[in-house]
């Protein structure tokens, strides 16, 4: 299992979150785009306020950039209206959180475009710390789509790419590449703007903005992802050549998913989030873990030297193997050793899963073929292969047969213990660790609660190796293959939780005797540290914040 984690790992580690953000993705469902490999976070107004408390963003371009400025504005305040006059800058400010957000109309890569942002780049002025530019369609349209005109793109682009890749090392740049238009739908003045003449547009912008520096990656980001949204509803526009409102408002929440990310940390936008330092209570646990590692190491490497010494020898006159000496039972540290060393190992797993940001997340989303195909097969299936029993139970009620007779039998085996071994002690009810549901006030505080002390061992792993983002998300450890992908996460999630409830009974036998004298002071060892790891957690928060 691990050495299939590590191969799966391969493809990812090394790789930024946030070019898939920009550049890959498909829709789940009708207005539900997914990214490629993480998870992206809705934005209220509120974390929008607070994301961008002090910033300046600068929109520059042609009409679909004043459209991205819109949908961006919106997210701020969804009661800004599209007024005035189009071909005009259009300033926005948010007295509250101190956000400044402006339009510039510059349609055109040329000299206005190029002495626009050759002004930030001098010191004296303050510098936008996010700037999105992108411009070609009023080039093609003015020029009738000639081949001068997209030379002329090129040398243009060639003279502000080194000012871009300038102001790149101070603010965030996005060269917003030109989304595709539905020529069918073209008004007469616009027919010369086609699919063709803008991937031409594109490749030169992306040639040029790349290669500007040579040693090394360029600064500016390209915002291609805008592209692939366009491709799918560009039939919903209402001219041909600006997308509707549903694509524009995609295209401004990844553009925040960008921005916002790295700086609030949502739990369920996993998209451009660096990896996350080891905590402290986490390089105690590593530490624990690998010691318990070594120790089991040696004990296996003695354990074998002992049993290659009495190995039975044959005697050379009579022919007759002589008997053994009978080998030693393994001892209670031994046990304890492997146990841990195997629970290291899955919390390995745990790690890499859910916190280490390794394997791929996707929101979940829910579409009635989706769930209903899978039943359907699965109850066909049943209905043909149903030779030892004739009756046919709704599902519903079927479940409801399991789960009462999974509560029967748990109460049986405890009544039944008691009613054999007569064992009323304390030693019983610490094997058996009980909760109390009056500890759960409400559905929240329970989902916060269990996690912590539940004991069922599918219910604490899905959290981590099957689900993601605390539920919010789905664990991708083959992508763009969901359905095999759940059949591998579940089959690794069923028996990780198997072995993981076998490491638990033993850890419980060792840790927990019969002796009551012993089993007190090793619940207070438990209790001591237990307290101390939550006093080492809330140092911990306290130097965080």
């Amino acid at each position: 299992m691990f050495l299939f984690t590590i191969l799966l790992c391969l493809p990812v580690i090394g790789n930024d979150s946030c070019e898939y953000l920009l550049s890959s993705g498909r829709f789940l469902g009708e207005k539900v785009w997914q990214p490629h490999s993480c998870m992206m976070h809705k934005y209220k107004i509120s974390e929008a306020k607070n994301c961008l408390v002090d910033k300046h963003i600068a929109f520059i371009g042609d009409s679909r950039i004043r459209q991205l400025f819109y949908s961006f504005v919106k997210i701020i305040n969804p009661q800004f209206k599209e007024e005035g006059n189009k071909h005009e800058n259009i300033p926005f400010e948010d007295e509250t959180a101190s956000v400044k957000v402006d339009f510039l109309w510059h349609p055109e890569v040329n000299g206005s475009m190029k002495q626009c942002i050759k002004v930030w780049t001098e010191d004296s002025v303050a510098k936008p710390h996010v700037i999105v530019a992108g411009a070609a369609t009023w080039s093609i349209k003015i020029h009738n789509g000639s081949n001068e005109a997209l030379s002329q793109y090129k040398m243009n682009i060639t003279s502000i790419a080194p000012l871009l890749e300038k102001l790149a090392k101070t603010s965030d740049v996005y060269w917003v590449l030109q989304d595709p238009v539905y020529e069918d739908l073209l008004s007469e003045n616009r027919k010369m703007i086609t699919n063709e003449k803008i991937d031409a547009y594109n490749e030169a912008a992306v040639s040029i903005l790349n290669s500007s520096t040579r040693n090394s990656k360029s600064n500016v980001k390209m915002f291609s992802v805008s592209k692939l949204i366009a491709q799918e509803t560009i039939m919903e526009s209402l001219d041909g050549l600006h997308l509707p409102e549903s694509s524009r408002e995609t295209s401004a929440m990844i553009l925040m998913n960008v921005c916002c990310n790295k700086i609030l940390k949502p739990v369920d936008g996993s998209c451009c989030q660096p990896r996350p330092p080891l905590t402290l209570i986490q390089k105690l646990a590593a530490c624990f873990f690998t010691l318990s590692i070594v120790g089991y190491l040696i004990f296996y490497i003695i354990h074998c030297n002992a049993h290659r010494k009495n190995k039975p020898c044959t005697d050379l006159e009579s022919g007759e193997e002589k008997k053994n000496i009978i080998s030693t039972p393994v001892s209670p540290l031994e046990i304890l050793l492997q146990s841990f060393c195997k629970l290291g190992l899955i919390m390995a797993y745990f790690y890499m899963c859910d916190r280490a940001n390794l394997f791929m997340k996707e929101n979940k989303f829910y579409t009635h073929s989706s769930f209903f195909i899978p039943i359907i097969y699965i109850l066909v299936l049943g209905v043909f292969y149903n030779e030892n029993t004739k009756e046919f139970l709704p599902v519903y009620m079927h479940i409801r047969v399991l789960v009462a007779a999974y509560l029967f039998q748990t109460g049986y085996g405890h009544f039944s213990y008691f009613w054999i071994k007569g064992d009323f002690g304390i030693h019983r009810v610490c094997q058996t660790y009980s909760i109390w549901a009056s500890s759960c006030k409400n559905k929240a505080e329970c989902n916060e609660l269990h996690p912590s002390v539940s004991v069922i061992q599918l219910f604490i792993c899905q959290y981590h190796i099957w689900l993601a983002a605390d539920t919010r998300g789905v664990l991708v450890l083959i992508p763009g293959n969901p359905m095999l992908n759940i059949m591998v996460s579940t089959f690794i999630f069923v028996c990780v939780a198997h072995e993981i409830s076998q490491i638990t009974n033993d850890l419980a036998q060792i840790i927990i005797p019969k002796d009551n004298s012993s089993l007190l002071k090793r619940l207070a060892c438990i209790a001591a540290f237990f307290c101390g790891l939550l006093i080492l957690s809330s140092i911990q928060d306290k130097s965080r914040h």
